[in-house]
């Protein structure tokens, strides 16, 4: 019984000697960096992080919206003359409608004058939308059915994510003043 209760008890120092290091190390390092200076730490260079910390614009009021029939293609690249009046940082958004059967999202790259600004626009994500095949069902009790889902070929408007993940807002670019052709194209 000794043996058993002096066992628990090194057991029980030892876990909260554990835990307030733990906490103790986590105070220095806040203690230490502003939330903005962990961020650039851990940016990796050529990321979104990277191009948000560094080199973007402030963010526009206004979104830059790029509609797949109004571009202009070449060689399985859409292209789109975009002019803005204001120098700022504008949030993508395509108009497209998906045009195979594929079930996963369609990847991209996006170059604006010429160039692709961040890693993540090498390869971005336009979601798939999915519709209710049947409006609603019940089963004989009563109880609502989920109804089965297919691909909608109805045109979509979506903002442009990385297809990691990784970023909870949409992407972003600069654009200067004036005329910035843009151009994208399947990867």
């Amino acid at each position: 019984m000794r043996k058993a209760l002096s066992f628990a008890l090194c057991v029980i120092i030892g876990i909260s000697a554990v835990f307030s290091f733990g906490e103790e190390q986590a105070f220095a390092v806040s203690e230490k960096y502003t939330a903005d200076e962990l961020i650039a730490m851990t940016a990796q260079s050529g990321s979104y992080d990277e191009f948000l910390l560094n080199s973007a614009y402030d963010a526009g009021t206004q979104n830059i919206v790029l509609n797949t029939e109004d571009a202009e293609a070449d060689s399985g690249t859409l292209m789109w003359n975009t002019s803005v009046d204001t120098e700022s940082r504008y949030y993508i958004k395509i108009r497209y409608r998906a045009l195979t059967d594929s079930l996963s999202d369609s990847q991209y790259s996006l170059y604006v004058n010429g160039n692709i600004q961040y890693n993540e626009l090498s390869g971005f994500a336009l979601q798939r939308e999915y519709s209710d095949k049947e409006k609603e069902l019940y089963d004989i009790y009563g109880n609502q059915i989920t109804p089965e889902q297919h691909l909608s070929y109805e045109e979509t408007v979506n903002y442009a994510f990385d297809y990691a993940g990784l970023y909870a807002q949409p992407l972003s670019v600069n654009l200067e003043k004036g005329s910035n052709p843009c151009s994208g194209k399947a990867v």
